[in-house]
C-alpha cells in the first residue's frame, strides 16, 4: 500500500484546512509535450478532495520541489479554469530561479470560491534529459497557504488531502508511466555483476541508476553477478513505516518490491562481492563463502576455494554425503595452481570431507 505525499494548507489565522481523503486518478487527458524540442517530460498534478468542506476557499497555494534536471515550462487550474486565475508566478526559493522549487497561487479574493462538488486539481508541466528522471516531491515545511473567507473558520485537519501524482511521458511519448516515482538503483561491493528489472527500466552494472515506476506496483530485481563474483544480499531504504511496503530478504534473488514510499526517493542497493568458492558441474556455480558452497553440494561434488586466505568458519554436517575440497583457484575455469588457508575452524559433525591444497591454520 502506498503512503501519498501531501501537503498541509494554513489558513489566513494560523488554521491548518484540509479537504478529506484523496483517491483521485491521474487526470484522464495525456500529459502534452510543454515543448516541440522535449522527448522526455512529466505533468505533475496537485488534487484536492471535492468536498463541502471547500466553500468559502477562496486561494490555494503550494510549493513543489523537484530534483536536477526538471525544467519548469508551465502551469494550469484543470477543473476550475473558468474560475480561478494564477495570482503570483512560479518562483524559486533557492537561486537559480525554477531549478529546484515551483510556488504557486490560484485563486480569487472574495469570490468567486472553488466549487465544492469539483475536482479542483492543478498541473505543473516540466521537461527533462532522458535518463536523469527528476522527483518531484511536494514542500511539507513552509509556504503552502490556503487564503478563504469562511466566517467560521471550522475546516478540520485530515490527512492525504492534497494528494501529488506524476506522469511521465518517455521518448517522445513511447513509454507513458502513470503516478510514477523514481527508484534508484546502486552497485556496491568488490565484485562485479548486474541488476535489471521487471517492468523494464533499470539495467545497472555500476553506480546508481534510476527509473521511475508506477507506484503500488511489483517491482521485481534481478542480480546477475560476473564470472569470478558472487550476488551478496539486497538493501532497501525508503521504507517510513512497515505497513507501507513489502520486499524479500535481502538474499533473495530476485528482488520483490511490492511497493514503495515515495514521501522521499525510494532505493536499494546490491551488493556483489568476489566468490570465495564453486561448486563442479558443467559451468561453475559460484558462492561467496565456503560454507554456502558446502552446504548447497550433492553427494560426490568437488568444491573449488579460492587460493589466500580465507577466514571462514566451516561445518561439514551433511549425512550421507562425501565431499572433497580443492584449494588454490584464481580462477574457477581454470585449474588450481596452488594453495588456500583457512584461518578459522573447520569442523566436521556429519559426512566425510576430502581436503587437497588446503591448509588449516
Amino acid at each position: 500500500m502506498l503512503k501519498q505525499n501531501r501537503i498541509n494548507l494554513i489558513g489566513l489565522f494560523a488554521m491548518v484546512a484540509v479537504f478529506g481523503t484523496s483517491s483521485l486518478a491521474l487526470a484522464a487527458t495525456t500529459c502534452p509535450s510543454p515543448n516541440p524540442a522535449a522527448t522526455n517530460w512529466a505533468c505533475v498534478d496537485m488534487y484536492l478532495t471535492p468536498s463541502p468542506k471547500l466553500v468559502g476557499l477562496d486561494l490555494v497555494a503550494f510549493k513543489v520541489n523537484n530534483t536536477q534536471g526538471a525544467v519548469y515550462a508551465s502551469d494550469s487550474s484543470i477543473n476550475e479554469a473558468s474560475v480561478l486565475a494564477r495570482q503570483l508566478e512560479p518562483f524559486s526559493l533557492v537561486p537559480p530561479a525554477l531549478t529546484n522549487s515551483v510556488f504557486l497561487w490560484y485563486g480569487t479574493i472574495n469570490g468567486p470560491h472553488f466549487t465544492p462538488t469539483a475536482n479542483p486539481s492543478f498541473r505543473i508541466s516540466y521537461y527533462f534529459t532522458s535518463g536523469l528522471y527528476p522527483v518531484f516531491t511536494n514542500d511539507l515545511s513552509l509556504f503552502a497557504v490556503d487564503v478563504y473567507n469562511d466566517p467560521m473558520n471550522t475546516i478540520p485537519t485530515s490527512a492525504n488531502d492534497v494528494t501529488l501524482k506524476t506522469q511521465y511521458v518517455l521518448n517522445n511519448g513511447a513509454t507513458i508511466i502513470d503516478n510514477g516515482f523514481p527508484l534508484d538503483l546502486a552497485i556496491t561491493g568488490s565484485g562485479t555483476g548486474t541488476v535489471t528489472s521487471s517492468p523494464a527500466g533499470i539495467s545497472c552494472s555500476g553506480g546508481t541508476c534510476r527509473y521511475p515506476f508506477s507506484i503500488s506496483n511489483p517491482v521485481t530485481l534481478t542480480a546477475t553477478p560476473t564470472n569470478g563474483s558472487c550476488f551478496s544480499a539486497f538493501t532497501y531504504t525508503g521504507v517510513t513505516t512497515s505497513s507501507t511496503v513489502s520486499v524479500g530478504s535481502t538474499n533473495s534473488n530476485p528482488y520483490n518490491i511490492s511497493s514503495y514510499d515515495p514521501t522521499s526517493t525510494s532505493s536499494v542497493t546490491a551488493q556483489f562481492l568476489p566468490s570465495n568458492a564453486a561448486i563442479t558441474s558443467p559451468s561453475p556455480t559460484e558462492y561467496c563463502t565456503l560454507q554456502e558452497a558446502v552446504n548447497a553440494a550433492s553427494t560426490g561434488s568437488s568444491v573449488m576455494v579460492r587460493s589466500g586466505v580465507l577466514s571462514n568458519t566451516l561445518v561439514m554436517n551433511r549425512s550421507n554425503t562425501t565431499l572433497t575440497l580443492k584449494g588454490g583457484y584464481t580462477d574457477f575455469a581454470s585449474t588450481s595452481s596452488g594453495f588456500t588457508s583457512l584461518s578459522g575452524p573447520l569442523t566436521i559433525q556429519q559426512g566425510t570431507l576430502v581436503v587437497d591444497s588446503i591448509a588449516v591454520l
